[in-house]
């Protein structure tokens, strides 16, 4: 179920499912678009691109895209989707101040129904009670989860997450929304796998070196 927020912020009131402006930039450049809202915190957004685009796309893209029917209602000037394949993280200053609309109860309801129960990302398996420390307000990235060994040799794990990563992205939409969890071998069974990885070849000794040599 995606749980309604609402934040004032001077004299505006943004609210799950408004249909805000906002500019959206990619590496090459960027554009202004209609966007979904899901969450707000102090100093960005986490939305939904909304598109007008729709025969170009492949059919993987095209499962992820969400029609909204009441798209006048949405304050949209032509059919439009919701590409759900992935959430855009944004500036709270390139929104627009003022919504175009919102999504109708119709299509709210359909929306929460095509929303994921479950969301699985690569991870260690014994680290879920981190995930929602992970998505917290606090949590500036990068970061990363280290697990490591209490006896000498040390061996450690790193599992770093960066503002742009897939990972970082899916827990901050999917914590409070649906049910996630870490899906890779868990920490304790990675760490005991490094004894068993190959040491760096640091070239022969010099007793191989004069047998090779015929010494």
């Amino acid at each position: 179920m995606l749980i309604p927020i609402s934040h004032t912020r001077g004299k505006r009131i943004m609210t799950t499912f408004d249909v805000y402006i906002a500019y959206v930039s990619w590496d090459s450049g960027g554009k202004r678009r209609p966007v979904l809202i899901l969450e707000e915190t102090a100093d960005s957004v986490t939305a939904f691109n909304i598109t007008t685009k729709y025969e170009d796309k492949s059919d993987a893209i095209r499962a992820g895209y969400f029609t909204i029917n009441d798209w006048r209602q949405a304050g949209l000037e032509r059919p439009s989707y919701i590409d759900t394949n992935k959430t855009v993280t944004l500036p709270i200053t390139a929104v627009d101040k003022n919504p175009l609309g919102r999504l109708s109860a119709a299509d709210e309801l359909l929306l929460d129904r095509v929303c994921p129960k479950c969301v699985l990302i690569e991870g260690p398996a014994d680290a879920d009670g981190l995930l929602v420390h992970l998505s917290g307000e606090g949590v500036k990235p990068p970061v990363a989860i280290l697990a490591y060994t209490a006896q000498l040799p040390i061996e450690t794990v790193l599992n770093p997450f960066a503002e742009y990563s897939p990972e970082y992205q899916a827990v901050r939409w999917a914590v409070g929304r649906a049910s996630v969890r870490f899906i890779d071998l868990p920490s304790g069974v990675l760490l005991s796998l490094n004894k068993w990885r190959p040491k760096a070849d640091s070239g022969p000794t010099c007793a191989q070196d004069e047998k090779v040599r015929g010494f």
